[in-house]
């Protein structure tokens, strides 16, 4: 089991039960300048596993390094891929930013999908879907923004059964 849980200092922890003695480990990282709001873990397969794409030499399927997504005070969106079970110094990406905080974010399961999709929210009023594929990965995340004109965003919740997402709103007053 591992559980993560993003900091108003902008780290991250993470804690991971070690299967063989029962007990918890905890790591942490710095993530963002400011704190973080957002967290979502990545699908537990690759973009596209229903092709060939992810066949190893050997023809066997192969999983994806633990990824996670955050969203924070600092405006920006990151991708943390980890190695093995090293959860204190992840890869970064940054996805892509907003105008002001990151209220949360989301990753969409990816199944039957050519691409990964993530989507975030913030209090700048919109929010993002981020879209990247093996095609891509070495490029910047492509962006769709949903401008919503009198309304904050602030959580957001993917379908683990369809691609789509709900996005929650407050009304400004």
């Amino acid at each position: 089991m591992i559980l993560a849980a993003g900091t108003a200092d902008g780290s991250i922890y993470i804690f991971s039960r070690d299967h063989k003695d029962g007990n918890w480990r905890k790591q942490n990282f710095r993530a963002h300048a400011e704190g973080v709001n957002g967290l979502s873990w990545g699908p537990s397969t690759k973009a596209a596993i229903l092709t060939n794409k992810n066949l190893d030499d050997d023809k066997k399927f192969t999983l994806p390094s633990k990824r996670i997504v955050s969203g924070g005070n600092d405006k920006k969106v990151y991708l943390w891929e980890f190695r093995d079970d090293d959860f204190s110094s992840p890869k970064m990406n940054l996805v892509g930013e907003h105008d002001d905080w990151v209220r949360d974010v989301s990753w969409c399961n990816s199944i039957g999908l050519q691409y990964e999709m993530i989507a975030s929210c913030s209090e700048d009023k919109t929010c993002k879907v981020w879209k990247n594929d093996e095609k891509t990965k070495d490029r910047p995340w492509s962006e769709t923004k949903i401008t919503f004109k009198d309304r904050k965003s602030t959580r957001l919740n993917s379908s683990h059964l369809v691609i789509s997402y709900a996005v929650f709103c407050l009304k400004k007053k």
